[in-house]
């Protein structure tokens, strides 16, 4: 029963996993489309397969790995992007940095 339990509903909860992330991502635009793409097929393949083909089971952590590989890829690309643009903004002559940031004293 456990077996069972796991095995098919298991992965059909994975599949509607799936596809609901795989829409968060393409409307936020959080993900690239061709994740979000592979997203929809892996959910189709999943909510549609039965068998006892004990390697269909990889297809969700397969999935997870490239959602989180992309997610890493992209906060990298972000960060590197940030760090040079604050290298362009610094001040090279060797005087602190002057604060723009103005605020009334008498705020309350």
């Amino acid at each position: 029963m456990t077996y069972a339990l796991m095995n098919t509903f298991g992965m059909k909860m994975a599949a509607i996993f799936m596809f609901v992330t795989s829409t968060i991502g393409l409307r936020a635009a959080i993900l690239p489309r061709w994740v979000v793409f592979v997203g929809y097929l892996f959910g189709l393949v999943l909510l549609l397969t039965i068998t006892d083909f004990a390697w269909i089971a990889l297809v969700f952590p397969l999935w997870v790995l490239l959602v989180s590989t992309c997610i890493l890829i992209a906060d990298f690309h972000q960060r590197s992007r940030m760090a040079v643009s604050d290298e362009t903004t610094a001040p090279h002559d060797g005087a602190p940095a002057v604060s723009t940031d103005v605020r009334s004293s008498d705020q309350s």
